[in-house]
């Protein structure tokens, strides 16, 4: 359920994973080349010629226990959740010429009155899905060092080529068999 983000008092990542496993990860064309080239083709997918983080089993390839080995380098997709951009919202949802909601299915998510964390929070979001390269201190877990995967020996040719294709493309964030959530680019 989705929960407009001024009936949310704040979020914390709890580095659970569950996001981790409960998810599909859409990736922009830019994201896939750039997570193909440092960790390997075989991370990546097309389905129904969309980019997707490959997962093993029931989670995303890249979950070691209950953390991100991508750290910093995360698709925005994962960055954001669960904080969640539409197009179209109520009053309630409104916030600097963006409508936001929290997915309440992660279990950081604590409703009531908004506190002074989560506006630093929601301003965060705003940065980061307008595309500023900023560091995450709100919207992210706060476990330590990041954990990197070495850079994969593998092949990536014809990646860019597949790519190339997709770059007009708009990609929802997440997909799940239970719902659908797209963030797409807002225009003011």
């Amino acid at each position: 359920m989705l929960l407009p983000w001024s009936k949310v008092r704040d979020w914390f990542c709890f580095a659970c994973g569950e996001c981790c496993r409960w998810f599909f990860v859409s990736l922009r064309p830019d994201e896939a080349i750039r997570i193909s080239s440092a960790y390997g083709r075989d991370k990546i997918e097309i389905v129904h010629g969309r980019p997707i983080l490959r997962r093993i089993g029931d989670s995303c390839v890249f979950l070691y226990g209950n953390l991100c080995l991508l750290g910093d380098e995360k698709p925005i997709a994962c960055k954001l959740w669960p904080i969640v951009f539409t197009r179209e919202g109520g009053a309630d949802s409104y916030f600097n010429g963006y409508y936001i909601y929290f997915d309440e299915r992660c279990p950081g998510v604590k409703r009531g009155r908004p506190s002074d964390r989560l506006y630093m929070t929601i301003m965060e979001a705003i940065h980061l899905k307008e595309g500023q390269k900023i560091k995450q201190n709100y919207t992210t877990a706060r476990v330590g060092p990041n954990l990197l995967l070495p850079a994969v020996a593998s092949s990536t040719l014809g990646l860019t080529e597949e790519m190339s294709s997709l770059q007009n493309l708009e990609f929802p964030s997440y997909s799940s068999s239970r719902s659908k959530i797209y963030t797409r680019n807002m225009k003011r």
